[in-house]
């Protein structure tokens, strides 16, 4: 049973952490790629909708991507997400179908900005992983309430669980210090 809650509770901590890399994956370097735009949500006729299922992204050269869309009656709402997204990119429509998002280059304050936001994504996953931690303790109380377990196995599944809280959020702080490296470097 405490084996159970805690597997469960490094399952969920790992999915937090892959998350994590997900969205620093959107955030560009300088160089451009469809990572950083193909799961943005975009109203389908009123359903959102990620554009990489509505429209064919693909890399013209270093810092442009060019977006064909599938329904030219959608084109304003692709504009409209992306600068709605925090990725500071500005649509340029070329025709009644096709979207150039160029990649700024990195200025100082761009790269003070990427940073900042970043640091927005580590702390809402340490968050997460707080939370989780907060629910399974919860739950071996509640174990330990009910008599359905001893008070040594309440504190070595709190030890445990804990354990795995400090662990993965030592490596969301590694994850994160990589990308703020990527970002002042380039």
């Amino acid at each position: 049973m405490i084996n159970n809650i805690i597997n469960k509770n490094s399952i969920k901590m790992q999915k937090c952490i892959k998350v994590f890399k997900t969205n620093l994956n959107k955030i560009n370097t300088g160089r451009a790629s469809t990572l950083l735009i193909e799961n943005l949500m975009v109203d389908y006729y009123n359903v959102m909708t990620p554009l990489k299922q509505i429209s064919n992204i693909t890399v013209e050269n270093a810092n442009l991507l060019k977006i064909t869309v599938f329904d030219n009656s959608i084109v304003k709402s692709i504009e409209k997400s992306i600068l709605s997204s925090e990725l500071n990119l500005n649509p340029i429509s070329k025709t009644n179908n096709c979207i150039l998002v160029p990649i700024p280059l990195l200025t100082e304050d761009r790269r003070i900005n990427l940073i900042k936001i970043i640091q927005r994504y580590a702390e809402k996953t340490r968050i997460c992983i707080r939370n989780i931690r907060k629910i399974s303790k919860d739950k071996i109380k509640l174990l330990l309430k009910n008599k359905e377990i001893s008070l040594d196995q309440d504190r070595y599944a709190e030890n445990k669980i804990q354990t795995l809280t400090d662990d993965y959020i030592s490596e969301t702080e590694i994850i994160l210090s990589k990308k703020k490296l990527e970002i002042k470097k380039v």
